[in-house]
């Protein structure tokens, strides 16, 4: 017996519920660990809302093709150039003092060293995002009464970081982590006492990275909000302060220098729409201090003494010597860089060892993603990789010009980034999957806000 109107009219809406519901739920992904990541970004990011939402019309959905384009180039780069570096070998410059091979060695005796050619060290999520955000724009939907609640998300946003604070804080105090393996993180313990979080990832500056673009996302969209009397002041507060937290409690120091001084300037630049300069130089003054007090004689102000104590003991940090090992390579091997299969495979620790460093207890990457990419892709390939950067958030901003929130979107999604480019001068944010997904999804929050401009409501 067919269904009465009234009985299809419920099924359709029940069935405009569910998809709904899923794509709140999406902010539960962004502090899981990768593969959870990962199959957020998918369902919750990208298929669920795609069965709700339009791409908008030809010339947006273009706009959206060249964008997917870009992105699967970025990750295309280092397979591309692990090809060019390994058919067109450098002479190196360095003693190779090993078993294998006593003497100078020339790149191409790696050959039988070097992994897959097919190798990233972008992580999949860009490429992911790139392939569907190609293959989407090339479906014209059909109209369907579906809206988006812009509000309703940050609420979500906000509600899943009091529930990750909770099990955050509980591992700060206490070293607890629900992996066996990682039990009571060992390693990661501050001076005072207290553990540097790691949360459901593999290591503490991957919650430095994802809190530092949250902090920078949540802090921009504040500050509207504040201004215009929005009313989701309160879950965007509560997403910056439990950011904020979480970045104390990863002792990822550079990170969370960068966000200090980034919520100091836009206190400053937000107060002056309601004080004068004289009282705010007095309360800058003020903050400045109880932040430096806060810092200092908290735990992680431990980590912030182990550099006085590397300039009085006259040894230099561990980065220094990253730094130092791959510029080398770049020097080596300045147009097309070294090739990330070759690195992998063995190339890094011979650098390490053939600079003297072999008895060095770390021989880790650059930690440093400008170092990291001249050595892999070298002068050639970032220069690329620059141009291809600068394409893509040109096109992000014609896309994001729909709608004011699509806008206040973009401008927030760019701090984030930015925030974590100038992180990128002390650790390899952006090669970090765990960080990396994260600024997909929120991506992806921004391409259906302003492709959909008649369904997504605005603030």
């Amino acid at each position: 017996m067919p269904a009465g109107p009234l009985e299809s009219k419920m099924v359709k809406w029940r069935r405009i519920i569910n998809i709904l519901f899923l794509f709140y739920l999406g902010p539960l992904f962004l502090y899981l660990g990768m593969a959870a990541q990962n199959a957020g970004l998918v369902i919750c990011f990208i298929l669920v809302p795609f069965l709700s939402f339009s791409l908008g019309d030809p010339r947006q959905r273009y706009l959206i093709r060249k964008l997917g384009i870009s992105l699967v180039s970025i990750w295309l780069l280092w397979p591309v150039f692990n090809v060019i570096s390994l058919f067109f070998p450098l002479r190196h410059t360095l003693m190779f003092p090993t078993a294998n091979w006593p003497g100078p060695l020339e790149i191409n005796h790696f050959v039988r060293l070097s992994g897959p050619v097919y190798l990233s060290q972008i992580p999949s999520s860009v490429g992911i995002t790139g392939a569907f955000l190609w293959i989407l724009s090339q479906v014209k939907r059909r109209d369907r009464r579906t809206f988006f609640s812009y509000n309703a998300w940050v609420l979500m946003l906000a509600i899943f970081c009091v529930i990750f604070f909770f099990y955050f804080a509980y591992q700060h105090f206490t070293g607890f982590d629900f992996r066996s393996s990682q039990s009571y993180l060992p390693n990661m313990r501050f001076p005072g006492g207290s553990y540097r979080i790691q949360g459901f990832s593999g290591h503490p500056l991957t919650i430095a990275g994802i809190s530092l673009s949250l902090v920078g996302f949540s802090s921009t969209l504040f500050k509207k909000a504040f201004i215009r009397g929005s009313r989701n002041q309160v879950p965007l507060l509560i997403i910056l302060l439990t950011n904020l937290f979480f970045l104390f409690a990863s002792g990822g120091r550079t990170a969370l220098f960068i966000a200090l001084a980034w919520l100091f300037v836009v206190a400053i630049l937000g107060a002056k729409n309601f004080l004068r300069w004289r009282v705010i130089i007095l309360l800058s003054i003020v903050m400045l201090l109880a932040t430096l007090s806060l810092v200092l004689f908290s735990s992680v102000g431990q980590r912030y003494l182990e550099m006085v104590d590397f300039n009085q003991s006259g040894n230099a940090p561990n980065r220094l010597t990253f730094w130092r090992v791959h510029w080398q390579m770049f020097l080596d091997s300045p147009l097309w860089g070294q090739g990330y299969s070759h690195l992998t495979k063995g190339v890094r620790l011979m650098y390490y060892d053939a600079m003297g460093l072999r008895n060095f207890p770390e021989k880790f990457n650059a930690h440093n993603i400008f170092f990291e990419t001249l050595s892999n892709i070298g002068a050639l390939g970032s220069l690329i990789l620059a141009a291809l950067l600068f394409r893509i958030y040109f096109l992000l901003k014609q896309i994001c010009a729909s709608t004011r929130t699509s806008n206040s979107l973009f401008h927030a999604l760019s701090v984030g980034v930015a925030l974590n480019m100038a992180h990128g001068f002390t650790q390899n944010v952006f090669f970090d999957s765990g960080v990396t997904v994260v600024i997909m999804s929120l991506l992806w929050i921004l391409v259906w806000s302003a492709a959909d401009r008649n369904r997504f409501e605005n603030e």
